[in-house]
């Protein structure tokens, strides 16, 4: 009988030691799982700000390009122009 406890004793201690290192392996999880979900929401953010730069700086280009059209039109009838005369 006292070998039986010993027995369930030692098998005790030795589950209540898993589980302590079970919840500590628990709580390291934890702790990337909430770095790694900031990481991923700062990353997002980045990302929605260079998308947002990026349709900015395209619609510049497209305003250049209509620019750059409407300049060679006046210059190509100014050229005209002064071939006339």
């Amino acid at each position: 009988m006292r070998s039986d406890r010993n027995l369930y004793s030692k098998n005790l201690i030795e589950a209540q030691d898993e589980v302590a290192e079970l919840k500590r392996k628990f709580k390291i999880a934890s702790h990337q799982i909430a770095q790694l979900k900031d990481e991923i929401e700062s990353k997002d953010q980045a990302l929605t700000e260079e998308h947002h730069s990026l349709s900015v700086v395209n619609k510049q280009i497209e305003t250049v390009k209509t620019t750059l059209e409407l300049e060679k039109s006046n210059h190509k009838k100014a050229k005209e122009l002064i071939e006339r005369q």
